[in-house]
């Protein structure tokens, strides 16, 4: 009796080793996937604290995701405090992955410029030219449609004079992003790759449209998504970003910059 409890308490203690050894594995192929796409997407060295996939529940979450600066600059472009989706596990394994909504919470984003050089000048290169290093991976064909994204507490650290330091640097705040559909427009949904620069177009964009920013900053940034296939975000209790995009969808990219401007002017008076 105490032999077979002893072979018992063994064979439970083997499958228990093997699952926590599987859920290592998945979690570990997902951080390097997900590296992968984003560093794909901007050009430079990506790296995830963590991520951890519900084996039972299919919750799938993330965190300290950060970008790393361009050179010649230090510290990072991007950092993400967290995020996390609700995906069956069946769907996983299919071709095309369909999340009804990815949340992303925490995101500090660094806009520098030294004479005439900028950090976020060299993201939207590579944005523009889609280049893809390497060959494709197994990882880099799975594919997603995402009903809804939200990004919340965004936080835009602009520095405009290097040589003042801090006294240079101007923040802005952004409660919430949302995206809807993103992958629903291409054959076969996004990859990470691409999931990863819209993200970062979808951020840039909202911090372009805040008033108050320097002439130089604010020119950069809405030359270098000009650059880009557009992208309708919606910030939530911003009527006049709603305007603008209706209006620019209508009546051309005129209307909708003359909506944004007041939209900006009337902020700037009410701060």
């Amino acid at each position: 009796m105490k032999l077979a409890m002893r072979a018992l308490l063994a064979l439970l203690l083997l499958v228990v080793l093997a699952l926590g050894g599987v859920w290592f594995y998945i979690n570990t192929l997902a951080e390097l996937a997900i590296e992968r796409g984003a560093s794909a997407a901007l050009g430079v060295d990506t790296t995830v604290r963590s991520v951890r996939i519900g084996l039972l529940s299919g919750q799938i979450r993330l965190g300290g995701l950060r970008v790393a600066n361009p050179s010649p600059f230090a510290s990072d472009f991007l950092f993400l405090e967290s995020g996390g989706v609700d995906v069956s596990l069946e769907s996983l394994r299919s071709d095309t992955v369909v999340v009804p909504r990815l949340a992303l919470d925490g995101i500090d984003v660094r806009l520098e410029r030294r004479g005439k050089a900028t950090n976020y000048g060299a993201i939207f290169e590579h944005l523009d030219s889609g280049d893809t290093p390497g060959s494709e991976s197994a990882d880099a064909r799975k594919k997603f449609v995402i009903e809804e994204i939200s990004i919340a507490n965004v936080t835009g650290i602009i520095q405009f004079l290097p040589e003042l330091g801090k006294q240079s640097e101007l923040e802005v705040l952004i409660p919430e992003i949302r995206l809807r559909n993103v992958g629903s427009e291409s054959t076969g949904g996004a990859t990470l790759q691409e999931i990863s620069g819209v993200v970062t177009q979808a951020v840039l964009t909202a911090i372009s449209r805040k008033s108050g920013l320097p002439a130089a900053i604010s020119g950069d940034l809405r030359s270098g998504l000009g650059g880009l296939q557009r992208i309708a975000i919606d910030l939530p209790g911003t009527a006049t970003n709603r305007l603008a995009d209706e209006a620019e969808r209508r009546l051309g990219e005129g209307a909708g910059r003359a909506i944004r401007g007041l939209g900006n002017l009337l902020q700037g008076d009410s701060e």
